[in-house]
């Protein structure tokens, strides 16, 4: 591992000035078990301005969709939105990144069929994927039904809806998915006959 310093002086007729205008220092480790999901991710250009997703997290700017790699997530430089740091600041995951959400002191990462905790480490600058739910259908029109209000998050997997919350009785910030609308789960697979039967029940129509 290495930290590179980059100093920037003034010049004037030749003449650094003795004070610093800029200082920039960034960490390399070279060594890829700490690289986690991110240490088979090929070396090429990412174009981030076409990214479909976006959101500030831990004061970082991620974005995602990059029509290169739509399972990576990229994560800026702390403070500095104008450089991503790749590959040390990046995660992948094994399937196309439907939304990332801020959570309390998580990052909530939906993919097509998985929900994934993501949690800084101590050292801020690295940090850990836990997956917290699978065998999820999140469609994209699903996509703005991800709702986060108060201490919940709410979003829609195939037919039903479910939130996230704490976990009860645990004093280690632990996340719990709970189904919210399991007395509507037949309403909801045979939307259209039911709907047909409600209005006909209110109205009397044939």
């Amino acid at each position: 591992s290495l930290t590179l310093r980059v100093t920037a002086y003034l010049v004037t007729n030749g003449t650094p000035s003795t004070t610093a205008e800029a200082q920039l220092a960034v960490g390399f480790n070279f060594n890829k078990e700490s690289y986690g999901s991110a240490a088979n991710v090929e070396n090429k250009n990412y174009d981030l301005f076409s990214t479909t997703g976006m959101t500030y997290w831990k004061n970082r700017l991620l974005v995602w969709g990059a029509p290169e790699d739509r399972n990576i997530l990229f994560a800026s430089d702390v403070n500095d939105p104008t450089f991503f740091p790749y590959p040390n600041s990046v995660d992948s995951f094994d399937e196309p990144i439907k939304y990332a959400v801020p959570y309390m002191d998580y990052l909530l990462v939906f993919t097509s069929s998985k929900l994934y905790m993501l949690t800084m480490n101590t050292d801020g600058v690295t940090w850990t994927q836990k997956l917290l739910q699978n065998n999820l259908t999140i469609a994209d029109w699903d996509i703005h039904l991800i709702q986060v209000v108060k201490n919940m998050v709410f979003f829609r997997s195939g037919n039903y809806y479910y939130m996230v919350v704490p976990k009860s009785g645990t004093t280690t910030g632990a996340l719990t998915v709970a189904a919210i609308t399991k007395p509507m789960y037949a309403f909801f697979d045979h939307f259209s006959d039911n709907i047909t039967a409600v209005l006909q029940d209110m109205y009397g129509y044939t």
